[in-house]
């Protein structure tokens, strides 16, 4: 199926423009979360060269947006800069574009805000005639043919399998961490984990896992003390008292679960809680555009993502295009607010 540039240019634009060399380059844009769409505030913007090496930093507004203006004079009208953000993964996404006061860049993201890429996660049960003797069982997802594991048992050993058996030396109470990473899925988690060998916990502390399944999600529980009453908050008015409940939101979002644990025999009680986030999986374009006027007439260039094969451009006088980059004339000249003076 073809995906659809369906790029509608408000703007009304005054074509009859007298461009100096001398004016700054103009780069905008906004910033969304891919979890909700909503507009995230006050996210770094960088423009430079290179990627890392920022020469100028912009923040987004309350509303997502930014604007970089580029003092005059500092480039060449053919050199490439950058203009780069991080995503919840700390990877990078970028947009190049030419240091030319010809152009308006529009330049928007949509960056994750909760690193839900993946999630390591694991419990464990111990051998009833050798207690010191552990089988973990890896609870973390996605799992491909090209994730990596290591285990950090908390006694100087490590293991690279999927699924160890470990003895432990001696009694104690030792954190046990699961490292896991994905280069194809460019994602990365850790989790940790007291285990108790051959020892009666006297503190308990509440903890769990999750597998979601479209907009259900099963969860596991990984508490430690030996509790014996549950309350889960699953954020969105509705609870539960089993240990291991599966539980149906209505719609995607971010959500805060809650589990309270308690022990009637130690009187301990704890609390953990962890956002849950549901997303469309629908992989969506973004449309993107800059332009060059001279007189009334305007070449456009689309610097759209997502590898579009078909167009759609609706100009402010009744007519389109459906070419890449079209160049469009209008009749008269047209004045805008808010648009940069030099491009009046």
């Amino acid at each position: 199926m073809k995906k659809i540039q369906l790029i509608l240019l408000t703007l009304s634009i005054l074509l009859a423009v007298n461009v100096n060399a001398q004016e700054p380059v103009y780069a905008s844009g906004r910033i969304t979360a891919t979890e909700t769409g909503l507009p995230v505030s006050g996210k770094e913007v960088s423009i430079g060269l290179d990627i890392g090496l920022a020469l100028f930093t912009e923040y987004t507004d309350e509303n997502g947006f930014y604007i970089a203006i580029i003092p005059p004079a500092m480039f060449d009208t053919t050199q490439t800069l950058i203009v780069w953000v991080t995503d919840c993964n700390q990877e990078i996404q970028f947009h190049p574009f030419v240091a030319n006061p010809n152009l308006f860049f529009v330049l928007d993201f949509e960056i994750c805000t909760l690193n839900s890429g993946c999630q390591a996660s694991f419990m464990y049960r111990p051998e009833p005639a050798n207690p010191q003797l552990i089988f973990f069982e890896n609870l973390s997802f996605p799992v491909t043919n090209t994730t990596n594991w290591t285990w950090n048992f908390g006694d100087g050993t490590v293991s690279s399998e999927q699924n160890p058996v470990h003895e432990f030396v001696s009694s104690g109470i030792y954190n046990v961490c699961l490292y896991m990473s994905d280069s194809a899925g460019a994602c990365s988690s850790v989790f940790c984990l007291e285990v108790w060998i051959d020892t009666n916990p006297l503190e308990c502390q509440a903890m769990f896992t999750y597998i979601p399944e479209g907009l259900t999600a099963s969860f596991f529980d990984q508490s430690t003390g030996f509790p014996d009453t549950y309350y889960w908050d699953f954020g969105d008015g509705t609870s539960s008292n089993e240990p291991n409940p599966v539980h149906t939101w209505v719609t995607t979002g971010t959500y805060l679960v809650c589990l309270n644990i308690s022990n009637s025999n130690t009187f301990c009680e704890s609390n953990f809680c962890e956002l849950v986030t549901f997303v469309d999986s629908v992989q969506v374009c973004k449309a993107m555009f800059g332009w060059i006027p001279e007189g009334q007439t305007v070449s456009f260039l689309d610097y759209s993502t997502g590898e579009p094969d078909s167009w759609l451009w609706v100009f402010d006088d009744g007519t389109t295009s459906s070419l890449p980059n079209p160049v469009h004339s209008w009749e008269f000249p047209r004045n805008v607010p808010g648009l940069p003076e030099h491009l009046q």
